[in-house]
């Protein structure tokens, strides 16, 4: 059993999918399916994400060096001997057996091998799109490389050309069209502005094909450095003020969503009940109107920011959403608690990425007011740190979700910002 594993043992049992925890380990998985594939040897296996809600759904996305190839596998599991009739569904459809599907019987559940995706037909028309958009980019389109899969809603390619390199990437998934209004509205926005902040631009688009490519931004990954954070608030800053009205309403820390997440945190992990339900109450009784809205990136993490000097450009906005700014800025700052609180970063490193962050932040415009950004931080580190420890099954956080959640408490009456 790979070690992180282990951890899940925190997570109560789930009698929807009493087979859970053997689907999530990728040994177990992977001699399956060597059994149901003829793969003579694997060389690696790893679960690469997980999306889960106790009682209600399971995804997992394995991935496999087999034989010298790399093979991604997502699975999908079902209750009460349902995968059955999902593999039939499958079949019909036009998935091969042990090609494209393959029925995970003793797990109830149902393996689709890349390209083949359960609600995703277009990527096997990625070699299509391909040779429909090329002539519209800047560069041949001569190859794709898959960049990430999430099963069932979408995937994302690096368009390489003739030496390999990659210059865009190509979106594949249900949502490409409104994706595409909204990066015209962005272009727009900026070009009204004349704001200094790199965003991607939509470079083509397939309707037929469901697939929007991307330029792809310059700049390194960003770092937790005073200067990447100064960076990094002044484009978040430079964003909420771009003219977007049109965004949907951002509702991640709304009273619904709060009480959703204090459910299925409690379902998944019992012995947090008590911390869960006392931060839930907690942030309902000091909940307030919201300061100045702005348009929000919505996905607010290291990963979806690139520094090129001290300037920092942002990329996946696919989740924008109109609301208030201190969400973004909440968003970020949990994260932070929250590598701090599991001993992955120092507590003076994230202190000073915070300050920065906000130093950054106020030299475009004002800091919202330090009650309604220390509530927004407690908020997300419900509705984002704790949940996705169960949604997305890390393990590290699942073990000390005890303390994450107290640090939303702790944050609801700290001084300053409270990192």
């Amino acid at each position: 059993m790979t070690p992180a594993l282990a951890p899940l043992s925190a997570l109560s049992l789930d009698p929807v999918f009493p087979h859970r925890d053997r689907l999530l380990d990728p040994d177990e998985i992977g001699a399956y399916l060597s059994s149901r594939l003829q793969w003579r040897r694997i060389t690696r296996a790893e679960r690469v994400r997980t999306t889960y809600r106790s009682g209600d759904s399971l995804r997992v996305l394995h991935r496999f060096e087999a034989d010298g190839r790399v093979h991604t596998v997502s699975a999908r599991a079902f209750r009460d001997g349902r995968s059955a009739r999902a593999l039939d569904k499958a079949l019909a459809a036009g998935e091969v057996l042990n090609a494209g599907v393959v029925h995970g019987e003793p797990f109830d559940a149902v393996f689709w091998l890349f390209p083949s995706d359960r609600r995703l037909p277009a990527l096997k028309r990625i070699e299509q799109a391909r040779q429909v958009l090329s002539p519209r980019l800047p560069r041949e389109w001569a190859g794709s490389r898959l960049v990430a899969w999430a099963p069932e809603n979408r995937a994302t390619f690096a368009c390489l050309d003739a030496s390999g390199e990659a210059f865009a990437y190509a979106k594949v998934g249900p949502g490409s069209t409104t994706e595409r209004h909204l990066y015209a509205a962005l272009d727009e926005a900026l070009t009204a502005t004349g704001a200094a902040l790199r965003l991607p631009r939509a470079l083509a688009f397939s309707a037929d094909h469901d697939t929007i490519v991307i330029d792809r931004v310059p700049g390194r990954r960003l770092a937790l450095t005073p200067g990447d954070m100064r960076g990094m608030g002044r484009a978040l800053a430079l964003l909420h003020g771009l003219p977007l009205p049109g965004l949907p309403v951002y509702d991640r820390c709304a009273a619904a969503s709060r009480r959703a997440a204090r459910d299925l945190v409690i379902r998944a992990i019992p012995h947090v009940s008590g911390l869960v339900e006392t931060l839930a109450l907690e942030l309902d009784r000091r909940e307030r109107a919201a300061g100045a809205d702005g348009a929000l990136h919505g996905d607010v993490h290291p990963k979806n920011a690139l520094a090129d000097g001290p300037d920092v450009g942002l990329i996946d906005v696919e989740e924008m959403a109109w609301g208030a700014r201190a969400a973004d800025l909440g968003s970020l700052l949990a994260r932070l608690c929250s590598a701090r609180t599991l001993e992955l970063e120092t507590r003076d490193r994230v202190h000073r990425a915070a300050m920065a962050l906000l130093e950054g932040y106020a030299s475009v415009s004002p800091v919202p007011e330090l009650p309604e950004l220390r509530w927004h931080v407690a908020a997300a580190m419900l509705v984002e740190r704790a949940q996705r420890a169960v949604t997305r099954l890390n393990g590290l956080a699942l073990a000390r979700l005890d303390r994450l959640v107290a640090e939303g408490l702790r944050l609801l009456d700290a001084e300053g910002v409270g990192l």
